[in-house]
């Protein structure tokens, strides 16, 4: 039998955040992933639902001075 995960990464929530701080900053996706270090596509995908590593969202995370505690649900 599966196990069932006993928390979930709201990745929609993340990314919509992850827009709000970009667009505050004036900056492209690929411009904000830059500058945190990630790949250049690595946004688009993120905001398309796609998964991440921990290090790039941790990256991001740094960048945009948001805590990724706040986007584990359960």
């Amino acid at each position: 039998m599966p196990l069932k995960p006993v928390a979930s990464f709201d990745m929609p929530a993340f990314a919509a955040d992850l827009d709000q701080v970009r667009l505050e900053r004036a900056i492209t996706r690929k411009g904000a992933a830059v500058e945190a270090g990630v790949g250049g596509a690595l946004l688009t995908r993120i905001g398309q639902g796609e998964r991440a590593s921990i290090d790039s969202l941790a990256a991001l995370a740094h960048w945009a001075g948001l805590s990724l505690d706040s986007y584990v649900r359960g």
